[in-house]
């Protein structure tokens, strides 16, 4: 069960609820740091979080429990094409966290955030999701001369119901960790083996 603090407690209990997201994107070659807020946000103990215009779209899963394939997708529109690079290189198995925070609506002073402005202690922040980035899509819009840039998520245990298939050929599987060696006998061939059977 989460936690939350006394002063999201009293905000959830307004009329109104503003809220706003955090993503957190990590990977070997990857530091991606956005906020669905209107400005850049800085949350001590989680670092700072970009405003980003280019989020069209998060979809959460409907339901989560720990053992389900429930995904989530974070979509980006990149109409400069600077996520590109980024959706070209090997960013599979990324971790990627998704914080939900919200703004103050009353009229006072809330956890050290006036009116209207975001609350930013780390225990008014929950986490909502933590996962690994599990597939990328990058789509270019010619008519719209524009991309979108595509990132679904799931539970770092989502394999257990997974129907994806799992690509096993060495160059995949060193992309994932690079002292993996388990698929280099496939890569080079097979070779007969004779098994003894029974007992001996």
């Amino acid at each position: 069960m989460r936690e939350i603090s006394n002063q999201v407690e009293l905000l959830l209990e307004q009329p109104t609820i503003n809220t706003f997201y955090l993503f957190s994107i990590l990977g070997d070659n990857l530091t991606l740091y956005y906020t669905t807020y209107f400005s850049d946000l800085i949350v001590p103990g989680l670092g700072t979080f970009l405003s980003a215009n280019n989020i069209a779209d998060f979809e959460p899963p409907i339901m989560e429990t720990a053992s389900n394939r429930e995904s989530y997708k974070i979509t980006f529109t990149d109409p400069d094409f600077n996520l590109r690079a980024t959706a070209e290189s090997e960013i599979i198995g990324s971790r990627v966290k998704v914080y939900m925070g919200l703004v103050n609506t009353t009229a006072g002073n809330v956890g050290g955030a006036d009116t209207d402005e975001p609350l930013l202690n780390l225990e008014d922040i929950t986490l909502g999701f933590d996962g690994v980035l599990d597939a990328k899509e990058y789509a270019i819009d010619v008519l719209e001369q524009s991309a979108i840039f595509t990132m679904e998520c799931s539970t770092p245990i989502a394999s257990l119901n997974t129907t994806k298939p799992y690509i096993t050929s060495r160059d995949a599987v060193r992309n994932l960790s690079t002292g993996d060696t388990s698929y280099d006998q496939v890569y080079e061939g097979s070779a007969t083996l004779n098994l003894d059977w029974g007992k001996i």
